[in-house]
């Protein structure tokens, strides 16, 4: 196969077995390392070629991974960054020196690997290659011949059988562990535990954030078997929030680390971005990377950038972005709205998909607003607006059906001082696209 333009590559990636956008068969028997090891040793094995740090979880992976990478650039440079999933562009989950891949080298890598990815479909000896698979082997083919010195990988689901998980990284890093793809990863936290901790390997340091007790003991069962020490938020590294401004969308913190404490001036809100940081803050320590300082820390964590998460993209009215999607994430962006407790006439604007627990998360978030708007965003996955509409029907929140994200937000505008758009991060990757666009 030959891929002569940037819309053949989107083709040929997402037309193969893609499962962030199926409803169904999302069985942890369909995953298979077996199929990236094949993969990347027809293509010389590029994920040897980069320094790697390897970021599990359920909340807060992304922004843990974004962090570590902005220091890392301030520290060595040459920093590559992997995430999922995109808000609006795929070119967003592969990041060169703080720039998205382009549309020329994404067509051009894309080119690259087909070949291989057809080789080993034709071979089918242990599954299809899947859109995940190629887009992580794109990511580590970029990042060596881009000669990195460090990959940041971002786990997509799980760890254990996640296709990040070909590589040895530096370290290993866990954020907060809650219930989340539970028909993928199992139903109670110790074995989400486990497929998180699958990440672990062996006699490379691991660091956790602050875990619920049956995670935090599959933790240091797996890091023990391994022979790897574990290092924790709340007892290697402490926090003290100083404030927050929802003018100037900055926090200022201490962070008290193993080596130095951390004047930060974090420009995300929210106690969750506190824990991330201090998460992030470990992680760097525990690499021994001479080039890591107190000041390279505190620059990079200061100017990160991370869209999609509780971020403000218009102030009057007042309209915030926020990809929280489980009951973790509802409680942690309750707390957080509170900045925006004195505000008038607040609406929220929600969408989810179809796996998630609409009930508990509406319990939680449904008392903070005066209007709700469902909606569902333009994706298999997405659950039906009137199972939202008929469960907030009998409770005293006006609530209001729209059948697209942008005749929500239209609606929203009309009748609101604050508006939160929130439930899944495809619901907030098209309001980013619509404010961007506006």
């Amino acid at each position: 196969m030959y891929i002569h333009d940037y819309e053949k590559a989107l083709d040929f990636i997402f037309g193969l077995i893609d499962y962030e956008k199926m409803t169904h068969n999302r069985s942890s028997q369909n995953f298979d390392l077996n199929r990236m090891y094949a993969l990347m040793e027809q293509l010389g094995d590029p994920q040897k070629k980069f320094k790697s740090v390897h970021v599990a979880g359920t909340k807060g992976k992304g922004s843990v991974s974004a962090m570590i990478a902005r220091v890392l650039q301030f520290s060595v440079g040459k920093v590559g960054l992997y995430t999922s999933p995109h808000l609006i562009t795929p070119r967003e989950r592969i990041v060169y020196d703080d720039k998205m891949i382009s549309e020329q080298k994404l067509t051009e890598v894309a080119n690259a690997v087909s070949s291989a990815v057809e080789h080993i479909n034709s071979e089918n000896k242990f599954g299809r290659i899947t859109t995940f698979e190629t887009l992580t082997c794109i990511a580590m083919y970029y990042f060596a011949s881009q000669q990195a010195e460090y990959g940041v990988m971002e786990v997509g689901i799980g760890g254990r059988l996640d296709a990040t998980n070909i590589i040895i990284p530096e370290v290993s890093v866990i954020s907060t562990i809650a219930l989340d793809h539970t028909d993928i990863l199992g139903s109670t936290i110790a074995a989400i535990a486990r497929e998180k901790s699958g990440i672990i390997k062996k006699g490379v340091p691991v660091v956790s954030a602050a875990q619920l007790p049956e995670a935090d003991e599959v933790i240091e069962r797996f890091a023990a078997e391994k022979e790897s020490v574990l290092y924790k938020v709340g007892r290697d590294v402490t926090y003290e929030i100083l404030d927050q401004n929802a003018e100037t969308s900055v926090m200022n913190l201490i962070i008290h680390g193993m080596k130095d404490d951390y004047d930060v001036h974090l420009p995300l809100l929210g106690d969750y971005q506190a824990k991330n940081a201090s998460l992030a803050v470990l992680a760097l320590e525990t690499l021994q990377e001479k080039a890591v300082t107190k000041e390279t820390i505190e620059e990079g964590l200061s100017t990160i950038k991370w869209r999609g998460r509780f971020q403000i993209v218009q102030k009057e009215p007042t309209v915030v972005l926020d990809g929280a999607h489980n009951v973790v994430s509802a409680t942690e962006l309750c707390k957080a709205l509170k900045v925006f407790s004195n505000t008038k006439k607040r609406t929220m604007i929600l969408g989810m998909s179809d796996d998630k627990d609409y009930k508990g998360f509406l319990d939680i978030l449904g008392p903070f607003f005066d209007n709700i708007i469902v909606t569902k965003a333009d994706n298999p996955r997405a659950k039906n607006p009137d199972v939202l509409f008929d469960y907030l029907k009998d409770k005293p929140i006006k609530t209001f059906s729209e059948p697209t994200v942008k005749e929500s937000i239209v609606k929203a505008l009309e009748i609101s001082d604050f508006i939160c758009i929130t439930g899944s991060l495809f619901i907030v990757g098209e309001a980013l696209d619509y404010f961007e666009k506006k």
